[in-house]
């Protein structure tokens, strides 16, 4: 009686391990594509409050821009208020009949508009640069001219304002030209009186 030998089996686990192995990657797969569209749609959303922000800032940029003009024209048109009562006196001293006006009442109607005008810029922050008698400065005061002192201590500064100076805050808007006194002198060097105003840029023209 012969024996058989048991038929040998084919083996099956390479074949369940691929496809456990296929099931395994499939979740894998879709939880990849799950988690891109995510980050689409957040980059998405962010894009979105990008714009949203620019478009935010440029107008608020417009608006400070609208705003600034807007307090500049306010600005000038208070300054320029605070000038037209001097532009009426200057109007009436220069609408006045000669023929009928003396000359002393023009002489004050002038001085009543540079008092009014100063008065009126001062308010803002104007300040007049240059008097005679104080030390000379060279950072708001422009030497065009010197003369002997009379005494000592009277050298270094300010014998005579040719034009005046202004200062409007910190900033200047003009240096004096002023005439300084320096070193000592003897009576004979000694002039009868310094040069303001148009007599000092007349002397200057001569010379």
């Amino acid at each position: 009686m012969e024996t058989k030998e048991p038929a040998e089996e084919t083996p099956t686990e390479p074949a369940e391990e691929a496809a456990a192995s296929d099931e395994e990657t499939a979740p894998q797969a879709t939880d990849k594509q799950e988690l891109t569209s995510v980050q689409l749609q957040d980059l998405k959303m962010m894009q979105d409050r990008l714009l949203r922000l620019r478009a935010e800032f440029d107008n608020y940029r417009k608006r400070e821009s609208r705003d600034k003009r807007a307090s500049w024209e306010r600005a000038k048109g208070d300054l320029l208020k605070k000038l037209l009562p001097s532009l009426d006196d200057l109007h009436r001293v220069a609408t006045l009949k000669p023929d009928e006006t003396k000359s002393n009442a023009v002489i004050d109607g002038v001085v009543l508009v540079e008092r009014n005008m100063l008065g009126a810029l001062g308010l803002d922050g104007l300040k007049v640069v240059g008097e005679p008698g104080e030390p000379f400065d060279p950072n708001i005061h422009e030497a065009i001219g010197m003369w002997p002192a009379p005494k000592p201590e009277q050298q270094g500064t300010i014998a005579a304002v040719t034009m005046r100076g202004y200062q409007f805050g910190r900033q200047l808007l003009r240096p004096a030209q002023v005439q300084v006194y320096e070193g000592g002198a003897t009576e004979e060097d000694l002039p009868d009186s310094p040069a303001t105003g148009a007599d000092a840029a007349g002397a200057e023209a001569t010379t």
